[in-house]
This record gives structure tokens, sequence and C-alpha cells, in this order.
């Protein structure tokens, strides 16, 4: 790969995701076994969340909080937002609502992406005071 031609990271992993097809690119455990996600999978679920957060009017250079584990989903959604030309903001899963209300104000986030309905009662309360 010419790393100089390159124009994004998420250029980058297209044009790689295109190279890998079906083999496998991330992986996650579930029921007490790991599966794998393909490359040409990924791809397909960055374009459709890039294309959902367009749909709700993230722009270029926006922010996008991003409030999930390790996990493979926080790779297909920092891709996403990457892929539309906003902004991730990470947070941490075990922030409290008021870390999480300075991040989404301090960040200015239009959006917050987050893993589980569990983290998503902490996440919204911190939403709804920004």
């Amino acid at each position: 790969m010419d790393y100089d031609r390159c124009r994004s990271l998420p250029a980058m992993f297209f044009e790689q995701a295109a190279r890998q097809g079906d083999r496998p690119f991330l992986w996650a455990k579930g029921n007490g076994r790991y599966r794998s996600k393909s490359w040409a999978e990924t791809a397909r679920d960055v374009r459709h969340l890039a294309g959902g957060l367009k749909t709700l009017g993230i722009a270029p250079g926006e922010r996008v909080a991003l409030v999930a584990e390790n996990r493979p989903e926080w790779v297909l959604a920092d891709l996403a937002i990457m892929s539309v030309g906003a902004v991730t903001v990470p947070a941490y899963v075990t922030n409290r609502v008021e870390d999480d209300r300075h991040v989404f104000a301090d960040s200015g986030a239009r959006a917050v992406i987050v893993s589980t309905s569990f983290l998503s009662v902490r996440v919204l309360a911190a939403a709804n005071q920004v």
C-alpha cells in the first residue's frame, strides 16, 4: 500500500477492504466462541452507519461522541464518523453523568453513538443536560 497516496484513514481502510474482501478483519466473542467479521462486511456496515450520520445532518468538522467498550463496533463507528469528515470524541464507559456532560459540552458533540442500552441511560441523561 502506498501510504503517501492515501488521503485519509477511511480511504486507506476502504482500499484495504476492497483487497481483502471476505478475509477476517475483526473478531468478537459471543456465545462462548469467537466469530469473525470480514473486511467486506465491515466496509458495508461502515458505509451504512456513515449514511445514517449524514441523514442525521452530521457535517464535516462536527464532533460525534463515541461511548463504547473495546469491541469491533467501536472500530466500525470510528471509521463511519471519520468517513463523513466528522471528528470522533471518545468517552469512557466508566464515566459518570457529570463526566459525560462535560465531554459532550466541551467538545461540542452534535451526536453520540453508544454501545449498549445500559450505557445509554447515563449518556442520555448527560446529553439532555447539554
